[in-house]
């Protein structure tokens, strides 16, 4: 039988209009607008939940089976956003322009407007009930710090949209006035400015963490929200257009050329292709990166311990050694050393007590006492000293002063993980099948619904805020009015005001 031959697969730069293939993806980067802020307004429901879990424990009791789920959706809405943003880059001429205008400006908006909000109504209304309205701005950062384990609030997602576009804008946009020739190499560079801020966003999250640094409240709105591996994602994404674009011209192509080879159906499948394994890939290794981070600062943290867990002997800042079966030194927490504290304490009581009751002066003062007041006192007996442990449970309580330790020093290293965003980017796995779905070729109905969409957005949010307002008002440990007498108070004082 003779062999079919297989016809050669079409080179990238052989790709053009007419030898295109006909699979288009059905969803279009509207559709990821629509879910991207679909999440957002669940990231809201699960803030009003735990909110309203702290204040009855009955909500945490019904909805906090569901609490990780809408978590994991709340989580997408920014990788959505983004693949929507660079869907809109990749298939316009001046996708750069509208989109650094269109995120700048919204980035500004969310900075100014939370500003004006926090320092004029929610310390006006702190500074109008306080003795010291100077005091209220620091009571409020305290309280929202107090709030957040980490120590900070991240909500602008404007923001990591624009960075996200300042690179791609940095590494594939050809200037036309500036940076022509040789100089475009500069031009280039300044990809490591969006780089650069998330770096510092991330050290200051992590000192943030540990206690180091207090970040101010103005500080908030200007914080990334994205995790590590979704910015880490978008730059991989952003190479794979350059170096594809080098591919294409290296077979004698121009820019333009490729620029119409950006919006061929091959094209955008290989994309999405490319885009569903490196989700995978990326959701994996957040998941290795973050588990590693918190078992490893673990392990250092605990160093020490094992240091002096292996010793004989530790001395003490008097320069004493610590009693044989005494737990490590840095295995105390700061309860079990008050408690150690209270313990030495209480031996000093017991000693005294005991040299009290064989004083004969002592005695003597208390029966005159009982004479004047006519009342008899009871001097408490000393208690015994406890029996020293033996080696059994010197061992087993060493072993859970370690146990306390270890989970504790894990607990802490994986709020640090977590608020450098390490493990946000898990919840991606989810997406990997839906962009396969996805072609940025596609152009959606109608171009002004893009514009509607944050804005229907926004008024769910408000709306669910209004409702989660009403709904904690009959929750509250507040008295009750009777509106009757309100309404009479009503009437008199319109009667005296006349």
């Amino acid at each position: 039988m003779p062999s079919k031959q297989k016809t050669p697969r079409a080179k990238i730069h052989e790709i053009t209009a007419d030898n295109d293939i006909r699979y288009r993806g059905p969803i279009t980067y509207q559709h990821f607008q629509i879910l991207g802020w679909l999440c957002i307004v669940v990231s809201q429901i699960a803030l009003l939940l735990r909110i309203g879990s702290k204040l009855d424990a009955s909500i945490a009791e019904s909805f906090g089976s569901i609490e990780p789920l809408l978590k994991s959706i709340s989580n997408m809405s920014l990788p959505l956003l983004l693949f929507a943003n660079f869907a809109q880059i990749l298939d316009s001429s001046d996708g750069y322009k509208n989109q650094l205008i269109k995120n700048a400006c919204a980035s500004l908006g969310v900075f100014v407007s939370s500003l004006f909000f926090f320092y004029r109504y929610i310390v006006g209304a702190l500074a109008a009930v306080s003795t010291d309205p100077a005091e209220a701005g620091p009571v409020l950062e305290a309280l929202l710090q107090t709030l957040s384990p980490t120590g900070f609030i991240s909500f602008n997602l404007f923001i990591d949209l624009f960075l996200c576009t300042l690179v791609m804008f940095f590494l594939n946009y050809q200037p036309q006035r500036f940076f022509r020739g040789k100089l475009v190499h500069v031009f280039r560079l300044f990809t490591l400015l969006p780089i650069g801020y998330e770096i510092a966003c991330m050290v200051l999250k992590v000192l943030s963490a540990r206690g180091v640094v207090r970040l101010p409240l103005w500080t908030f709105p200007l914080l990334t929200v994205k995790p590590p591996m979704t910015f880490l994602l978008f730059i991989i994404l952003a190479f794979f257009v350059k170096v594809r674009e080098l591919r294409f011209r290296r077979h004698g192509k121009t820019h333009a050329e490729y620029q119409e080879f950006l919006k061929t159906n091959k094209n955008s499948w290989n994309f999405s292709v490319f885009l569903a394994i490196m989700i995978v890939v990326v959701s994996v290794l957040d998941f290795a990166v973050m588990t590693g981070y918190s078992v490893f600062g673990a392990v250092e943290r605990m160093s020490l311990t094992e240091v002096y867990h292996n010793a004989e002997a530790l001395p003490t800042p008097d320069g004493e050694k610590m009693p044989e079966g005494s737990p490590p030194l840095e295995v105390r927490t700061s309860e079990q050393l008050t408690l150690s504290a209270r313990d030495a304490e209480a031996e000093k009581y017991r000693l005294f007590l005991s040299e009290l009751a064989e004083d004969e002066s002592a005695k003597e003062l208390l029966a005159l006492l009982e004479e004047m007041s006519g009342e008899q006192f009871n001097l408490p007996s000393a208690e015994p000293t406890p029996e020293p442990l033996t080696e059994e449970e010197r061992a087993q309580r060493e072993r859970e002063h370690l146990k306390k330790a270890l989970e504790t020093a894990l607990t802490k290293e994986m709020i640090t993980a977590n608020a450098l965003g390490f493990g946000g980017s898990i919840s991606m796995l989810l997406l990997a099948p839906l962009v396969l779905l996805f072609s940025y070729t596609k152009a959606p109905r109608s171009e002004k619904v893009g514009l509607f969409i944050p804005a229907v957005g926004v008024v769910l949010i408000v709306f669910l805020y209004l409702e989660g307002a009403r709904l904690m008002l009959w929750n509250l440990p507040i008295p009750k009015m009777n509106m009757s007498e309100l309404s009479e108070n009503i009437l008199l004082l319109q009667l005296f005001l006349r």
